[in-house]
């Protein structure tokens, strides 16, 4: 995967609030930018893959300031996509790039029937919950066909931080990712 990396134009970020994610997808670092459009080249290639079986709804769950989910949208214009975030701060960004529906919700009760969606995606997500066991179920709860989970590989997105100067006090990764790397998947 990411074998032609297309680069992304991030200029329907331009006028929004510089969150910490929207200042990543628009660092200036060549390294930054260039692991950014590897994992965005990647995942769209993985939805590409899922779109063969003729999807049509999406969840996009833990959709931040909707950044995923309007690329996603671009490229496969067909999709019904539905955007799902805790946060109202990013919820009212996601508002402003997104055309697909936007709700309020979190990963542990997730608002939805069973089997609503052909593809449920989670990128970047497990890794700041408590118990993502939990998430991870109501996601498979809600999929009918598929599900991408993303969590960051911890070398690169430890260099990542350190290339942004980000949680350096913290050996440059957050607490809640080293908790779930730690415990979760090992």
């Amino acid at each position: 995967m990411g074998k032609n990396i297309d680069f992304i134009d991030f200029s329907f970020l331009d006028g929004l609030n510089r969150t910490d994610n929207i200042r990543k997808y628009t660092s200036k670092n060549p390294l930054v930018r260039g692991a950014v459009n590897i994992f965005i080249s990647s995942f769209l290639e993985m939805i590409e893959l899922c779109d063969r079986q003729k999807l049509n709804k999406v969840l996009d769950a833990g959709t931040g300031e909707g950044i995923l989910n309007h690329i996603m949208g671009e490229k496969f214009e067909h999709l019904e996509i539905t955007g799902l975030d805790i946060s109202m701060d990013n919820l009212n960004i996601a508002e402003q790039i997104v055309d697909g529906d936007i709700i309020r919700g979190d990963l542990y009760n997730l608002p939805l029937k069973d089997n609503s969606f052909d593809l449920v995606i989670s990128m970047e997500v497990l890794e700041h919950l408590e118990k993502p066991e939990i998430a991870i179920k109501n996601i498979k709860r809600v999929t009918r066909k598929f599900a991408i989970l993303s969590v960051p590989n911890d070398p690169v997105f430890r260099l990542g931080n350190i290339l942004r100067g980000k949680n350096l006090s913290e050996l440059a990764t957050d607490r809640a990712y080293s908790a779930l790397y730690g415990g979760f998947f090992h």
